[in-house]
């Protein structure tokens, strides 16, 4: 199987904590079915080392 090479973001919290470490997403959206925001970034060693942190934080 393929890996994506895109990373969905449903949280504010999150979405803020990439920001402020410099990390833009590409696009927003709106989920079909629960319409809930959700930000896309494109996956890179920064996202993946800021998103790792952000994990060990919780």
């Amino acid at each position: 199987m393929k890996q994506s090479k895109l990373f969905p973001c449903y949280s504010i919290p999150l979405r803020d904590f990439l920001t402020s470490h410099g990390v833009r997403y590409e696009l927003v959206g709106l989920h079909p079915e629960t319409h809930k925001m959700f930000w896309v970034y494109i996956k890179n060693e920064k996202l993946n080392t800021l998103t790792s942190e952000w994990s060990k934080r919780e």
